[in-house]
């Protein structure tokens, strides 16, 4: 799970809380000069900020939050809630919040949140506003662990570890995330040297490429994109290609496939900018609801997925 987001808004809650302690959490703690730390958090303070128990340490480290660049804890629980927020409020900061907008007063914006009620934001900090009818779910944020995936026929092509999915060779990798209508599919990746990543999306197969079932399959690699469309019966049909400058002056992006069956139409963000929008007449049908990765050729590359509306790959 990525907290970044929940830690700075923990933070502006606890304005009013002076400090909260709980039940020790192991985790992973990174900080923005790439410092990883695996310990357990011990609490939150406003005046001391995080203390987080480190085993090579004596004693709990203090940090500051804009130290802190996220926390991942382990054995993530999910969390039932009976209503599904309508909105999708992204700041210009990197935050993401899925809650209900309540209102507009002056230049504040109030938002229902699932975990901490009401919160007000200048509208000046939101990026951008997403809203549904049909409301938001989160259906799978992590990895967690390798026993989530399957893999291909080697089995040995991708590595777990802290809460990422490392590529070492060639080899195929899926999971059933049950997607229904539109979604949104994040992932941060990261690269050394040169690599190829194919994420076919709303496939039927997960465990192999079966280009005789439905598809939407987006090759990644230095620099740009293809995404093509296949039809059971039909074949392939290129719907375009796009340079990524990101995939190509560095070694890291955020990517976002957006889809909507509605409107037939398929949406690719670098970095929060859009690249690439496809459209067909026939819309995203005759495809199913699972998701895979094949890495090929690279030398390594690295994946944290989140899962609708996020998929991360790290």
């Amino acid at each position: 799970m990525n907290v970044k987001s929940a830690l700075k808004i923990i933070f502006a809650l606890l304005a009013v809380i002076a400090s909260v302690h709980a039940a020790p959490a192991p985790g992973l703690l990174q900080l923005f000069d790439g410092t990883s730390l695996h310990g357990t958090l011990e609490s939150i303070s406003t005046k001391d900020g995080v203390a987080w128990d480190f085993p090579a340490a004596q004693g709990p480290l203090v940090l500051r939050p804009d130290n802190i660049s996220g926390i991942r804890f382990e054995s993530i629980v999910s969390t039932n809630r009976p209503n599904k927020p309508t909105c999708r409020f992204r700041f210009h900061n990197g935050d993401e919040v899925l809650g209900d907008l309540v209102g507009i007063e002056g230049d504040n914006a109030v938002i229902q949140s699932w975990f901490g009620g009401q919160l007000k934001s200048p509208k000046r900090a939101f990026s951008s506003l997403q809203f549904s009818s049909h409301g938001f779910k989160v259906l799978y944020e992590g990895p967690n662990g390798p026993d989530e995936w399957k893999t291909g026929r080697t089995g040995h092509g991708w590595v777990y570890k802290d809460g990422t999915l490392i590529a070492n060779g060639a080899d195929i990798l899926g999971r059933d995330f049950g997607l229904t209508n539109s979604s949104s599919l994040e992932f941060d990746l990261a690269w050394s040297g040169t690599f190829s990543l194919t994420v076919t999306v709303y496939a039927q197969t997960i465990e192999r490429f079966d280009y005789s079932t439905s598809a939407y399959v987006f090759y990644f690699s230095p620099g740009g994109v293809s995404i093509q469309r296949i039809q059971a019966g039909a074949g392939a049909m290129m719907l375009g290609r796009a340079d990524i400058p990101e995939l190509l002056n560095k070694n890291r992006a955020r990517l976002e496939i957006r889809s909507n069956r509605e409107e037939g139409t398929l949406s690719l963000f670098a970095n929060g900018n859009l690249v690439q929008v496809a459209a067909n007449s026939a819309g995203i049908g005759g495809a199913a609801d699972r998701q895979n990765l094949f890495q090929q050729l690279g030398s390594q590359a690295e994946g944290h997925q989140r899962g609708p509306p996020g998929l991360q790959i790290q």
